[in-house]
């Protein structure tokens, strides 16, 4: 059963039924870079990427970050500046990191 999260102010964000499947369960390894794995929705949406997860993702992390971002989040109720898109480098794995100019 999905339900509509309103504000996300009670709803979980990775086990939570905003979403037909949890979160967690679609993007597992995603889930296994998550700090706060009991978060709300709001408080995933209204803090940075480094508060939610561990840094560096994996290179599978980073594709389900991705899809996390441009798929789930796509909803009215988010006002978070994920919904930019952007990866910030240090979020990036290894592998796939442009090299820095100075």
């Amino acid at each position: 059963m999905k339900c509509d999260p309103s504000r996300g102010n009670t709803d979980l964000f990775w086990s939570g039924s905003w979403s037909h499947t949890p979160l967690k369960e679609k993007y597992p390894h995603l889930f296994s870079f998550c700090k706060k794995p009991k978060c709300s929705i709001r408080f995933f949406l209204d803090n940075e990427l480094e508060a939610n997860f561990s840094l560096s993702l994996s290179s599978q992390a980073t594709e389900q970050l991705s899809l996390l971002l441009e798929i789930e989040l796509d909803r009215p109720w988010v006002e978070s500046t994920l919904t930019s898109g952007a990866i910030p480098l240090e979020m990036q794995p290894l592998a796939v990191r442009q090299p820095t100019s100075y």
